[in-house]
């Protein structure tokens, strides 16, 4: 009966213990991030995206090993095409949840190009699912308008540029 007794207590401390290392919680940072990158292309050329962000980072552990990262995103920015030297400004407010157990890379939110007293001009909303176990990824899902999947929106920003 005492075997029986100290058996059941130490799965009950097991069980605890695993608990209480679930109910840690993630890891959270927060960052201002400003840079630079390639934003759609205007015929043979690429625009280029300049931004700053505010970006609040949870990351999930099991143990020691990242299983999954949310990256909450809010910024803004501007696309300017260096031939016309033309720019236009945008907004973004986006979730990256990168899945590492199932290689996926999730984005969901919107980015939008919005002129004073002509209204949005271009957007990209929505969610788009990434297989991140190949370069360069793959889309493996997508919903809502997405700018640059969408010739008539880039053709619209790239008209604002001067393109």
């Amino acid at each position: 009966m005492r075997k029986i007794a100290l058996i059941a207590g130490l799965a009950t401390v097991a069980l605890v213990a695993a608990a209480a290392a679930r109910a840690e919680g993630p890891v959270i940072a927060t960052q201002t991030v400003t840079g630079t990158t390639l934003g759609p292309t205007c015929g043979s050329e690429t625009t280029i995206a300049n931004f700053t962000a505010t970006r609040l980072i949870k990351s999930f552990y099991d143990g020691s090993l990242l299983v999954l990262q949310r990256r909450h995103n809010d910024g803004s920015g501007t696309f300017t095409l260096r031939s016309t030297g033309g720019s236009v400004p945008y907004e973004f407010h986006t979730t990256l949840t990168l899945d590492y157990q199932a290689q996926t890379a999730t984005l969901t939110g919107h980015l939008a190009v919005v002129i004073p007293g002509t209204g949005v001009l271009y957007r990209d909303a929505g969610r788009v699912v990434q297989g991140i176990s190949q370069f360069p990824p793959a889309i493996l899902s997508e919903a809502g308008p997405h700018g640059l999947l969408d010739p008539g929106a880039t053709d619209a920003l790239c008209a604002a540029l001067g393109a």
